[in-house]
């Protein structure tokens, strides 16, 4: 089992203590920054907690204790002197749509408007067969034409919008004239985009009936980062691409426009007979790093029954931190709500994200960092604090950019403790200490930094039996296994997690050899191997029933999750309500019968209690016993063995076909080949 962690940065917090300062820093290489850990000297100087070296303390606060060195304050958010850009939110729009898929967009496009904050700037590009780029003008609609079927260079692109002219290089105002064509403020822009979003049109390149539409995303997308590139260099931005279908035309293609040409399937992917996918997967590699650089996240909001390209598209959002939101349509309440949730604010009134984001991590000589698990880009700054043993994830690094982050997003760290130069040192050694400090910039202009210093004693094993977060591990080894299963088959990543499960039982349980009856193990380690179980049957592993593009976004969103939430998905929730046959006498539609209606509507009540929060808005699905869309609940339940007892079945229990093996089979496997092999 690896020792690893998982941080959330920013997780709303009412304790949180922010200053309006600069950080005291390390000395370099370290860099650490000063936290509760280390040791004040005489008020003139300071020890650092993770390198040890010793450092001057400024004068400022060598009369009284400094914020950042009390106790409570392990976890502080410093507010710089340096101003940002207001964000940008680049609207990148599909015209490839049905009627009502087009009129559902175009709508929710213009109630955003109202939702972004009016210093925050936006664009807008629409894309068909051809990519327009539209100028924000009030005495006109104008758009530059790009060929969908070409890959531009940046530099092709920046000249045909204007951007490599003299007068831009030269840095005098018509520089920003030309970025300001494109992009503007939003409350300047708002009737500019009024006029665009009324006045745009259904794609109307003639097709067949046996054709697709010509759709040009990759080229759309390559569009839109080289105008943020070139407009605003460096400054937090969002892409926001709405889609409808594939892409059938120009760079990125996943699937031709003949719809007797099927689109791809994991079984084609995995026989590397998908002729398109290689070179669409290296497109948009090369995309993601250029968005990366620049600090912009890719947003991806999908309105289709069929698949779209996000399997091709899956660093493009995994590496900017954008977020997924896949539903059937535009239509449906499932974009609408969590595009307006995509917009939510914090109890600062300001839009709950932040931008051009990076996370750094110092540990202390006695633990290494052996990679991180979520979204995120590799800065390769391979220092003293990464492990050369060990790798892990986004490994060989100690930093990374992370583009766009939001409350809920949560990175998993592994880290490697068999390291040490001095062996005996780290015998004699009592703590070990990891920093986590991630930069952003806030929707407010301002830049700021987060900072987290925790400290762990180096445990014996009684120690660290007593320690085990088993929801945390269970959703870390989630991880890896996700991680995994993109380099290897699904049996050896399942082997690996069976492994870690039996080496576990095997450290901490107590039973005698040969004997499984006698298996016991504690209660912190109870839960852990149905959460193993839940996840080796899962669609995050399992690919079954579930389409390319189905798969990356599932994994996509417990690669952003915290621990709750994460462990939901990896097994849900059950909540019995025990109803008698009056429902089918409809005595719920007699008034006299008020509350036996409420009763009946207490799970819907409850359910969408639940829904309130989550982003994206889940799918809700109301089904009966027999009913169609059973088979969700179905999937998720746990096979018994009590079908076979045929008392069972006279008290009303119903049969689950499955060729799972039950919880209690899978147990009684595992405590037989623990006491077996020990």
């Amino acid at each position: 089992m690896p020792t690893g962690s998982l941080y959330t940065p920013l997780m709303p917090r009412e304790d949180l203590t922010y200053l309006n300062a600069e950080p005291v820093v390390c000395h370099q290489p370290c860099g650490a920054v000063l936290n509760p850990f280390c040791q004040i000297l005489n008020g003139r100087g300071w020890l650092c907690s993770v390198c040890g070296q010793t450092n001057p303390l400024p004068s400022q606060y060598q009369s009284e204790m400094p914020l950042q060195c009390l106790e409570e304050n392990s976890t502080i958010e410093y507010i710089t002197s340096r101003r940002t850009q207001p964000p940008i939110f680049l609207f990148v729009m599909d015209v490839c749509l049905t009627e009502d898929d087009f009129q559902a967009l175009r709508e929710s496009l213009l109630v955003s408007l109202n939702l972004i904050p009016e210093d925050a700037f936006v664009g807008f590009i629409s894309f068909g067969k051809h990519v327009m780029v539209h100028e924000l003008a009030d005495d006109g609609i104008r758009a530059h034409v790009f060929n969908g079927s070409k890959e531009y260079t940046h530099e092709e692109i920046s000249k045909k919008l204007g951007f490599l002219t003299p007068e831009f290089r030269s840095a005098n105002p018509a520089s920003q004239q030309t970025a300001m064509k494109y992009i503007q403020n939003a409350a300047m822009a708002e009737y500019s985009l009024d006029n665009i979003l009324e006045t745009i049109k259904e794609d109307s390149w003639p097709r067949t009936s046996k054709e697709r539409a010509y759709r040009a995303t990759g080229c759309a997308l390559n569009v839109a980062s080289t105008l943020l590139k070139s407009a605003f260099p460096h400054v937090g931005s969002h892409i926001m691409l709405f889609t409808g279908g594939p892409c059938t035309h120009g760079p990125g293609m996943i699937v031709g426009n003949q719809l007797k040409e099927p689109i791809r399937s994991h079984h084609l992917i995995e026989a590397k007979e998908a002729k398109h996918f290689k070179k669409a997967k290296q497109f948009y590699t090369e995309l993601t790093k250029k968005c990366s650089e620049n600090g912009t996240s890719v947003d991806l909001f999908i309105g289709a029954y069929d698949q779209v390209g996000l399997y091709e598209m899956e660093e493009l959002c995994d590496h900017t931190g954008g977020v997924v939101v896949l539903t059937d349509s535009f239509t449906t309440s499932i974009f609408k709500q969590s595009f307006q949730r995509f917009f939510t604010t914090d109890q600062f009134d300001q839009l709950a994200m932040g931008h051009n984001a990076t996370l750094e991590v110092k540990t202390s000589k006695h633990v290494k960092v052996a990679g991180l698990l979520g979204h995120a880009q590799s800065l390769a700054k391979n220092d003293q604090f990464v492990s050369t043993n060990a790798e892990y994830g986004i490994s060989k690094t100690s930093a990374w950019k992370l583009s766009g982050i939001r409350p809920n997003s949560t990175y998993g760290f592994v880290f490697d403790t068999t390291e040490s130069q001095e062996r005996a040192v780290f015998t004699n050694a009592e703590f070990v200490t990891i920093q986590f400090i991630t930069f952003y910039e806030h929707p407010d202009t301002s830049s700021r930094l987060r900072v987290t210093t925790v400290t762990r004693p180096l445990s014996q094993q009684q120690d660290l039996s007593s320690s085990f977060d088993q929801e945390a591990a269970a959703v870390l080894i989630g991880r890896i296994a996700v991680d995994k299963v993109l380099k290897d088959d699904v049996a050896d990543v399942i082997a690996y997690v069976d492994k870690i499960l039996l080496n576990l039982f095997k450290t901490f349980g107590e039973f005698r050899k040969n004997d499984p009856g006698s298996f016991r193990i504690g209660n912190n380690f109870s839960l852990f191997p149905q959460f193993i179980y839940h996840l080796r049957r899962s669609q995050f592993l399992q690919v079954f029933n579930n389409s390319p593009d189905e798969t990356v976004f599932y994994r996509h969103v417990f690669n952003t999750e915290d621990t709750s939430n994460s462990l939901i998905m990896i097994q849900p929730t059950l909540t019995a309500y025990e109803q008698t046959d009056d429902e089918e006498e409809r005595y719920q539609d007699d008034p006299e019968y008020a509350s036996f209606k409420e009763f009946l509507n207490a799970p819907r009540i409850e359910a969408a209690e639940l829904l309130t929060d989550r982003f994206p808005l889940p799918r809700f699905i109301d089904t009966e016993e027999g009913g169609s869309q059973a088979r969700f609940l179905y999937s998720k339940l746990n096979p018994t063995t009590t079908h076979s007892n045929q008392g069972f079945l006279t008290q009303g229990g119903g049969v689950v076909l499955t060729d799972d093996v039950s919880l209690q089979t899978f147990m009684e496997h595992v405590s037989k080949l623990v006491v077996e092999s020990a």
